[in-house]
């Protein structure tokens, strides 16, 4: 079945994937190295700048398919008179810092913490989208939830059901509330964290390496990237209504009530909200201790 935004109906239909795609990638990297010394300090800085575009949105009403299973809606392909356009990858930091750094002492101790930092993850939903003008033809307009391509539950913006505008001007009553522009050019916060690892090789007896490695020792190594409230239906920017909350289906949209039931969303107690933590791009595990031995042979 296909769901008609617009109307709150649906038809007869099916989508098609297609296995093709456009991934462009450019960066720059840089490494500075000290010499390894048998006692004292050494270390390293190794910095990474990357910019990756595809052509699927790195979005938040999306936040699964761009990492895991690229999908796009045949709209993003049609658009720009079929070239289609590219975004920011929503699983690529633009930037990435780590420093090492190395103390060996004379009674067989050494130490190494390293920081690694990430300057955040693109997500933002966008304030365009490209929308199906006429018969194959494909144009960017203001995202809201009768335009978005996705779905209407993940639109930034949302028109007053009584005088909607039209596509290209649309007539908003309220707003998720959160900074837009285009898709996937907001970054999630940054991060820092730090690992450290301890080992000790007797003097008298160089073969042998006790160790211990800690991974993120302050133990805030937990990325979640803000995900879109799919039950969230605002009365002015930011402020949620009586609806928020229930299924988009059968409660705002009654001509689907025979398909859909209505439901609790299952971020409970945050479905007032207009976005959820949790997405799943990269969820650390807590600080954690690794004990090793070595033996050389």
């Amino acid at each position: 079945m296909l769901f008609d935004a617009a109307t709150g109906t649906t038809s007869v239909g099916s989508l098609t994937s297609l296995p093709s795609g456009t991934n462009q990638t450019t960066g720059l990297s840089l490494n500075v190295t000290l010499p390894d010394k048998p006692y004292g300090f050494t270390g390293f800085v190794s910095a990474t700048y990357t910019n990756e575009l595809t052509n699927t949105p790195s979005f938040g009403d999306n936040p699964y398919t761009q990492d895991f299973e690229p999908f796009v809606p045949a709209v993003y392909s049609a658009v720009n008179q079929g070239a289609g356009q590219v975004y920011r990858a929503g699983f690529i930091s633009p930037l990435t810092v780590h420093v090492g750094l190395s103390y060996k002492t004379k009674s067989g101790w050494r130490l190494n913490p390293v920081v690694n930092f990430s300057d955040g993850y693109p997500y933002n939903i966008g304030s365009t989208t490209p929308y199906f003008v006429g018969t194959g033809n494909a144009v960017n307009v203001p995202n809201t939830n009768v335009t978005d391509a996705y779905s209407p539950a993940g639109a930034p913006a949302f028109v007053d059901p009584a005088n909607p505008g039209s596509v290209y001007a649309p007539n908003v009553s309220a707003y998720r509330g959160n900074k837009e522009g285009y898709p996937g050019s907001q970054l999630s916060p940054s991060l820092t964290t730090m690992d450290m690892t301890v080992e000790y090789s007797p003097p008298s007896h160089p073969r042998n390496t006790f160790g211990v490695q800690i991974l993120d020792v302050f133990n805030n190594g937990y990325y979640t990237h803000p995900i879109v409230n799919e039950e969230f239906y605002p009365v002015s920017t930011g402020v949620s209504g009586p609806l928020t909350g229930q299924s988009y289906g059968g409660v705002a949209f009654p001509a689907l009530a025979p398909l859909i039931s209505p439901g609790i969303y299952a971020f409970a107690p945050y479905n007032v909200e207009p976005f959820v933590g949790g997405g799943t791009q990269f969820q650390f595990l807590p600080t954690s201790f690794r004990f090793y031995y070595q033996l050389k042979i």
